[in-house]
């Protein structure tokens, strides 16, 4: 893609998980990273094209980044001592930008829900942690890892695990590992999607690099560490 700037490609590319977007080999769409954010978009997108989403539900998305997220512009509120030993919410009153690409993925599939999304700075390095909150149009199986397992067999750099993740468990790895969990006390049936990724890798270079090797007919994992 580097330098075609024709409007013809640039209104086929899209923002996602390159898991997702690749289906059998076979190259359905040219990807684009753009954001870490892609691959917290491409689990609503599995909630959007199963209609698991209640009509009319509040989806409560609250992700908690790494500073290097924030990019390398130097900024007096990204310094240690101002990161270090802290933790804050940022482009709060729900106007974040990523918000414009999660509702058009709604609209997308014909979902009736608001988004609500709230960013939060943590003092690390590197790394995103996202809890997902969704009311449902109707409860899930008892295992409700099963259709997240489904959707992603055989996904090299998809780890459905029924411990919760952590940012630990994805550092320096190109992976996103995800849980599930139901809640109770709630009128709505409603679970809870946790998703981790090390936004350096899966969130940015790592995912690059393997949107690359599937264009290029290279094994999806050259290069790559899982």
């Amino acid at each position: 893609l580097l330098g075609d700037t024709g409007s013809d490609r640039i209104d086929r590319l899209v923002h996602d998980l390159v898991d997702q977007i690749f289906e059998t080999g076979e190259i359905r769409q040219s990807p684009e990273v753009k954001e870490a954010m892609d691959t917290l978009r491409a689990f609503l997108r599995y909630c959007f094209e199963r209609g698991l989403i209640a009509p009319g539900a509040q989806v409560n998305i609250s992700a908690a980044s790494g500073v290097s997220g924030a990019g390398l512009s130097p900024r007096l509120d990204l310094l240690f001592g101002e990161v270090t030993e802290n933790f804050r919410a940022y482009g709060v009153g729900n106007a974040h930008r990523h918000l414009r690409e999660m509702r058009a993925l709604a609209a997308e599939h014909g979902v009736d829900a608001d988004l609500i999304f709230t960013p939060h700075l943590l003092p690390v390095a590197r790394g995103i942690l996202s809890t997902i909150t969704v009311p449902l149009v109707r409860p899930l199986d008892d295992d409700l890892l099963s259709p997240w397992r489904s959707r992603y067999a055989g996904e090299r750099f998809i780890e459905i695990e029924e411990s919760l993740p952590e940012l630990r468990h994805v550092a320096e790895r190109n992976v996103v590992r995800i849980a599930v969990r139901g809640m109770d006390g709630l009128r709505t049936p409603t679970i809870q999607v946790f998703s981790a990724i090390d936004n350096l890798m899966k969130g940015a270079a790592g995912q690059a690099l393997q949107n690359a090797n599937l264009m290029l007919g290279l094994h999806e994992s050259a290069g790559l560490p899982a």
